[in-house]
């Protein structure tokens, strides 16, 4: 057993080697030119849908990941929204892979542990390079990488200097997650993106709560960014609106989702990228700027964020009680002034 750990260890290093990324990155965007950001006060948005599969080398990953990230460039987005866990086609590297739930059970999570210090270098340097490259900002969607002897299911943001800005661990876990012995992260984080602009990028099931958001819109953001892979074949609206729709309508912020569709081995994933406002803001009132046409394919949604607008509305808005919040709350809203 160890001398074929001894062996995988030595293929994946070498399919991982940086020098084919550089090669394929440089292949991707040579002799490609990108249209001027707009010069206006709108933050132009963009929310990735990928269709998942096992990829076979890192040039196909190159790819997978940096064609839908061009294509929204090339549309004029200036930040753009991967979904959670981009990390599994990569799984395609380790030989014999689709034939993993046969025979021995191995735990998922002992597997992405093994594989954590070879893709994680991967993932990084391609979003790092095509951020600087393209001169925008790529929230990476979420990657399970192993820290200290932990797994986490991590979204890192970058900002368009290749430069990782903000990173935020999944503070609820699937019970999926649990089985697979994902630790769960112990805070919120926010980063400016923009003078006008402070984001964040809270994982899937974290919007299912209020507290996320309304945590998040106490420490000043007004854009949240939330990447998904809802282990769920058959797309449900009614689930859906449990999460971050709601959430931006009771906040109010602006709302990016990024969903991951398809299946490989037993993963079956459904979902529907969208943006999302104050339903003030949006046509016909539904709180929708953008959606995906369905929950199983390819798609690129795009939406501009008049964060002027959005002012206004917080401006308007109910304000939270204090006294009431800290009668019944006082271990959350202590510190409220």
């Amino acid at each position: 057993m160890d001398l074929n750990l001894s062996i995988l260890r030595a293929m994946l290093k070498f399919k991982t080697r940086p020098g084919r990324i550089k090669k394929a990155l440089h292949n991707l965007i040579r002799n490609r030119e990108f249209p001027p950001h707009s010069e206006d006060n709108n933050l132009e948005v963009a929310a990735l849908q990928l269709q998942l599969e096992l990829l076979e080398s890192v040039e196909e990953y190159v790819e997978w990941l940096g064609n839908p990230v061009l294509e929204a460039r090339n549309a004029g987005s200036r930040l753009i929204v991967l979904p959670e866990y981009v990390n599994l086609p990569l799984l395609g590297l380790i030989p014999g892979i689709e034939n993993s739930g046969q025979g021995e059970e191995l735990n998922p999570g002992d597997i992405f542990r093994f594989v954590s210090p070879y893709f994680f270098p991967v993932y990084r340097r391609i979003l790092s390079y095509l951020a600087a490259q393209l001169d925008a900002y790529i929230a990476g969607g979420s990657f399970l990488l192993e820290e200290a002897g932990s797994l986490y299911n991590t979204a890192f943001l970058f900002d368009n200097r290749g430069k990782v800005i903000l990173k935020q661990s999944k503070l609820n876990l699937m019970p999926l997650e649990d089985q697979w012995g994902i630790t769960p992260g112990e805070e919120l984080n926010t980063c400016q993106v923009g003078e006008d602009v402070r984001v964040s990028m809270p994982v899937c099931m974290d919007a299912t709560y209020f507290e996320t958001f309304r945590i998040l819109r106490a420490l000043g953001a007004n854009v949240v960014l939330v990447p998904i892979a809802d282990a769920n074949p058959d797309y449900s609206q009614h689930m859906a609106l449990r999460g971050i729709w709601a959430r931006v309508q009771e906040t109010p912020v602006y709302g990016v989702k990024s969903a991951l569709v398809g299946g490989i081995l037993d993963f079956k994933l459904s979902g529907r990228a969208g943006i999302y406002a104050p339903a003030e803001l949006t046509p016909h009132k539904q709180g929708i700027l953008a959606e995906s046409p369905d929950a199983y394919s390819q798609a690129l949604i795009r939406a501009s964020l008049n964060m002027q607008d959005l002012r206004r509305v917080q401006e308007q808005w109910p304000e939270v009680n204090p006294d009431l919040c800290r009668q019944y709350f006082p271990d959350l809203y202590h510190n409220i002034e």
